[in-house]
């Protein structure tokens, strides 16, 4: 589906779904997601996809980064109600660590298949009251829409087509006084977004993280912390 240049994608639905449990300091989440997302890469949509847009269903995993961030977020203190979008959100774990956090959470993937599971997922875990829903989104192109306090993105710096754009994104949908966590587990486009923001009108900080595996496999990351310089 395309509208304008930008680029919405339907995976097809291969295998049968597995729920994964996550835990995490306070919370244990159930993350229903593809059984075998290797299966996507045989798939001839995906191929035409990705002979069209380079695109490729990483969304389909649960990636060590996006534990790392939703555990950022269960960690920090937040204002109830702050609005938050997140981007390339996949199977929705931050967000849904978002919603239990009291945030107002925007979850979006340029992939309508990954926004479903991400639905399920929210349903599955979010406190009945939350304030959550899932849209559409290709950060090439920001659509226009009321800055937000808050953005979350977990591991979408490891391709460096992808780096320039998201920057123009956090510069165009943060606010003011906004804060964006974008966690990465230390691949190298986390040094080119490091180099990236020194050369923009964002200020940048970061933290080292980690998290364990329910199998007791360690993975550490980095927490970049991105605000506009201030005037």
């Amino acid at each position: 589906m395309v509208e304008g240049n930008t680029q919405f994608f339907r995976s097809p639905r291969r295998g049968i779904d597995r729920v994964e449990i996550v835990k995490l300091p306070g919370h244990t989440f159930r993350i229903t997601r593809p059984g075998d997302a290797n299966l996507l890469l045989e798939d001839p949509y995906v191929t035409e996809a990705f002979n069209r847009d380079e695109f490729m269903p990483y969304w389909a995993d649960l990636w060590p980064a996006s534990r790392m961030l939703a555990a950022a977020v269960l960690a920090t203190p937040w204002p109830t109600g702050i609005r938050a979008l997140e981007v390339g959100c996949g199977l929705g774990l931050a967000g849904v660590a978002g919603l239990c956090a009291g945030l107002d959470v925007t979850l979006t993937d340029y992939d309508i298949t990954a926004l479903e599971y991400a639905q399920t997922n929210i349903a599955a875990n979010a406190p009945p009251d939350a304030q959550g829903r899932c849209m559409p989104l290709d950060w090439r192109f920001p659509p226009k829409l009321e800055p937000f306090p808050l953005i979350l993105a977990a591991d979408v710096v490891y391709e460096e087509r992808h780096i320039a754009p998201l920057v123009n994104l956090i510069t165009t949908l943060l606010a003011p006084d906004g804060l964006c966590m974008l966690s990465d587990p230390n691949r190298a486009g986390g040094d080119r977004l490091t180099r990236a923001l020194t050369n923009s009108a964002l200020s940048h900080e970061k933290r080292a993280t980690a998290v364990t595996d329910e199998d007791g496999t360690r993975h550490e990351g980095t927490l970049h912390l991105i605000r506009h310089l201030k005037k």
